[in-house]
Parts: structure tokens; C-alpha cells; sequence
């Protein structure tokens, strides 16, 4: 969800949180709609990766107790990354958050658990760990010490928690689990950091903003999140898996789901693991992703593995008897004709059944969400969807136009084309008084070509462009808060690009 869509779901004092966490002021006083254009003119401050870290360690330097703040922010901050939208209650960051803490408690008394590890850097790391928690706390400085060790002894984090829950220190004294109300004061924190949101209206729910993800992963020093590392490792075959694991003088037994677990568990990142693999197996794997290049050194190729499952977007593929429906869940996917995602979640095969799909799930939206009647057009040489106004010779037309990872641009065949449909319309009785355009996005000049149609059109017909998301998004909003009032199709008869403000505004004149 990008932040435009998330301050609509926020109050006022959410709203607050996430202003005064870039303005530094002391006085405030605006409304909703204050706070919400503020925060809209400030989205590049916001989102840049500079800030975000930066705003996160203001508030660990603060902390009285920096280190468990560090282990809890990141906690928080991957478990969002993993959820679908970035989104998750907060009864489901009490649950994770404390069922990964017990986990690392638990594995922390298996031997095997540290069988990667040289023995004298166990013990150098573990006495140094005992040293600090002498006091009961780990200072910022005693932190920095601690990582630059861990770091020259070539451990990972993991290592590090596991280590401490050996010593009766992790994730609090006593191996005590972060209680709800702690866990509330640190979400709280990261609210006024800026770094997640808390929706509230009607829904609650806490997020990371899309335009968020690259600062936090690059806080958090994470080449993959968790879940899309796993799917990563699952497309490795069971010796590869094992070779991995020898390599790091891992435990190398056990069926394939152990050894994965047993990967994740260390904190191997994923391009050490591949590095494992060979460029050969590597050219393979390439090939059997949408889009993904096979050629070139070995470095290359790992790399593009890596963006490839980064790029995976969190979307769970429903169970439905109206395939349509998950073709609206992966509207916007369809829309830029992302195949890599559109493939990697089997809901298309190819481009071509990318475009159908994009129709079917417009088609979805008018008569599922929006409670249309659609028309049935005879023969093939007609536009993707048509139905009749309250005047029943007046008609409502549609048009869907995939363009691959860019905007649209409104060439003079599409002009063309949808100039006869308006007239074939014409010369048959009736009447089409808009006919809208549906993109994943709009390049500036396509409002002169707009404007153009309308006039040439012959009979005044409006030309509205919308992109796929902001179909989606009024679709959405009209389930949640208008669903019992009858859709009215003159929302969208205007000659213009149909923008967030503008539907807003075209709502209220409607409903």
C-alpha cells in the first residue's frame, strides 16, 4: 500500500505521529486533511533509505535500552516484510514476535544448533557476551564492540541470539519473552519514527508503506526477506542444499525441509548460498524464471536470482470457483504485464493470456464490485466492455491497454480504434457518452489525444483515462463504505486523467 492510500485509513493522531517524526516541530494544530497534504508533500523525505535508518538509530541512541530495541525493531520490521501488503494485525505481531523468540530459546539447547561454529570462537564470543550482561544491560558502545567481534569471528546475528538464550540472556534476563504491552511500546516508537504506520479507520492494522521497503531492507542489511528466501532455496535440490550446509561445517542430514530450515536458521545469506551452486546449475535455474537472463560470469547471474525473488511480490493466491477474482487480487500485475510475478504465481502462462486476464478482471470489478449489468457485443471488432447508462441508448464503454513496465502513451492506432467503436456505437441508435481507457499508468501527453477523440468522436463522447490501480482502489473503497448505494457510472464521464484527488471529489458528487 503506498502512503497516499495509507493516510486515508489514519486519524489525526496517527496522522500526527508520522508528521512530527520528519518536522522535528513542537506546535501543531491541522485537521486531518492538514497533516495529510503535509505528509503527501514530504513522501521523498519520508521514504529516503538515509532518513529512515537515520530516524531508527536517533531512537536506539535514546534508548535506555538499546540492544533489545535493535532485536525487536528487527524483529518487527521483517516479520511486516514477509506479510501480504506489508500489513499485519497487531495480535499477529504479539503471536510471531514471541513464538520466533521461544524458537530461538528452544533451538538454543540443541548442540547441533552451533555445530557451524569453531568452538574457540563460541567460547571467545561466549564469555564476551557474559562480560556484557554483567550489568544487566548492553550499552550502544558495548553493541558496536560486540558486532565487530561477531563480525571478525565470522558469526551471524542468529548465532548471536542463540548464544545469548545459552546464557539465560535473550531476548530479556532470565530468557523472559517480550510481553504484548512491550512489544506495543515498540510499535508505538517506530510510529514516531516514521517508519510504519498505523491504520486505524475502520480496520486496524500496523504497515510498512511500499515507498519504505528499499530503506528498510537496507537498514536491516537484508539481501531477502525470510519467506521469499525460502521459496529461493526451494527451486535447489536436495545435494545442492547439503553442499551448502558442508561448506559451513553444518549438520548436512535430513530431508529437504530441514536442511532449508537449517540455512535459515544460521543466517546464511542467499548469496553466499548460491555461490555454493555452479554457474552452470546457476544458467539453469535462470532459465526456469519468467524474464530472467542465463548468460553471463557467475556474479551475474546470482544477482539476478536474488532480485528476482526480491522483486516477488506478497500476494496469496486464493481458492475461488471465479478465476476472475484472483485475476482482480493481481489487477495491477496484469495491468504492466509483470510476468516474472504473474508466472512465479501460476496465474498466467504466457503474455497473451496476460492481456485476456486483465479484461476478465475489469470485467469482474463492473459486475462483481461495482454491481453492473454489462452488455454482450456481438462479433469480435468491438471495445473489451460496454454497458448502457440509465438512458438506455446511452452507453458506457471501456478499454484495456496492457503496456509492459511503462505508461501508456496513446498511440494514433489506439485513436484510431476507438474513434470507430464511438461511431459503429453511433450508427446503430446509440450513444456513447464515455468511453474510458484503462493503463497501468499515463504518460503526460495522452490528455491531448484525449481532448482530441472527444472532439472527433463526432457526439461529445467523454474520454477518461484511469490506471489500473486507482480502478482497483474505488472498487475497494466503494465494498468498504458505499455498498449500499447503486454504483453511478457518470463518476467516471469526464475528458481527463482520472487521478486519486480527482476520484475523490467525483465520489462526493455521487453517492
Amino acid at each position: 500500500m503506498k502512503i497516499e492510500d495509507c493516510i486515508d485509513k489514519m486519524s489525526k493522531s496517527h496522522l500526527e505521529k508520522v508528521v512530527k517524526s520528519f518536522t522535528k516541530e513542537h506546535y501543531y494544530n491541522k485537521d486531518e486533511e492538514g497533516y495529510k497534504k503535509q505528509i503527501i508533500n514530504n513522501i521523498d523525505v519520508l521514504s529516503d533509505p538515509r532518513n529512515i535508518s537515520e530516524h531508527i538509530k536517533e531512537h536506539i541512541n535514546s534508548s535506555k535500552h538499546p540492544y533489545q530495541d535493535i532485536i525487536f525493531i528487527s524483529f518487527i520490521l521483517r516479520r511486516l516484510l514477509s506479510k501480504n501488503d506489508y500489513r499485519a494485525t497487531q495480535e499477529e505481531i504479539f503471536s510471531e514476535i514471541q513464538n520466533t523468540e521461544q524458537e530461538i530459546i528452544l533451538k538454543s539447547k540443541e548442540d547441533q544448533s552451533y555445530s557451524h561454529i569453531d568452538p574457540l570462537s563460541l567460547e571467545i564470543f561466549k564469555a564476551v557476551l557474559e562480560t556484557a550482561f554483567d550489568d544487566g544491560v548492553i550499552s550502544y558502545d558495548e553493541l558496536n564492540l560486540i558486532i565487530k567481534l561477531r563480525n571478525h569471528l565470522k558469526l551471524q546475528e542468529k548465532d548471536q541470539f542463540l548464544i545469548q538464550a545459552s546464557i539465560n540472556h535473550f531476548p530479556q534476563k532470565n530468557n523472559q519473552i517480550h510481553t504484548p504491552d512491550q512489544i506495543k511500546k515498540i510499535l508505538n516508537d517506530l510510529q514516531k519514527c516514521g517508519v510504519i504506520f498505523f491504520c486505524n479507520k475502520p480496520e486496524q492494522f500496523y504497515l510498512i508503506p511500499e515507498e519504505f521497503i528499499t530503506g528498510i531492507k537496507n537498514y536491516l542489511n537484508i539481501e531477502l526477506v525470510e519467506d521469499k528466501y525460502k521459496k529461493m532455496l526451494d527451486t535447489l535440490n536436495v545435494s545442492e542444499l547439503k553442499d551448502i550446509l558442508s561448506n559451513y561445517n553444518l549438520k548436512a542430514s535430513g530431508k529437504k525441509e530441514d536442511l532449508t530450515e537449517r540455512i535459515l536458521l544460521t543466517g546464511i545469506n542467499p548469496g553466499s548460498a548460491l555461490d555454493n551452486i555452479t554457474n552452470k546449475r546457476l544458467g539453469e535455474i535462470c532459465k526456469k524464471l519468467p524474464d530472467v537472463n542465463s548468460s553471463g560470469q557467475k556474479a551475474e547471474k546470482i544477482k539476478r536470482i536474488i532480485k528476482y525473488y526480491d522483486e516477488l511480490i506478497n500476494i496469496d493466491v486464493r481458492e475461488t470457483e471465479d478465476k476472475r477474482e484472483i485475476y482482480y487480487d493481481f489487477f495491477e500485475q496484469l495491468a504492466k504485464v509483470d510476468m516474472q510475478n504473474l508466472m512465479g504465481k501460476e496465474i498466467v502462462k504466457n503474455e497473451s493470456e496476460c492481456k485476456l486476464a486483465f479484461e476478465e478482471a475489469t470485467r469482474f470489478i463492473f459486475e462483481k464490485k461495482l454491481s453492473q449489468e454489462l452488455l454482450n457485443q456481438p462479433g469480435t471488432n468491438h471495445s473489451d466492455g460496454c454497458m448502457a447508462l440509465e438512458e438506455k441508448e446511452d452507453l458506457f464503454m471501456w478499454d484495456n491497454k496492457t503496456k509492459y513496465n511503462s505508461k501508456y502513451d496513446f498511440p494514433n492506432k489506439d485513436f484510431d480504434q476507438f474513434k470507430r467503436y464511438i461511431r459503429d456505437a453511433k450508427r446503430k441508435g446509440k450513444t456513447v457518452k464515455c468511453f474510458l481507457i484503462i493503463a497501468p499508468g499515463f504518460e503526460d501527453s495522452v490528455q491531448l489525444n484525449a481532448e482530441r477523440l472527444k472532439y472527433e468522436s463526432g457526439i461529445d463522447t467523454d474520454i477518461a483515462l484511469i490506471s489500473a490501480s486507482n480502478l482497483k482502489w474505488i472498487a475497494e473503497e466503494w465494498n468498504k463504505n458505499y455498498s449500499d448505494k447503486k454504483f453511478n457510472l457518470h463518476l467516471f464521464n469526464k475528458t481527463t486523467l482520472l487521478t486519486k484527488d480527482e476520484i475523490k471529489n467525483r465520489i462526493k458528487l455521487f453517492i
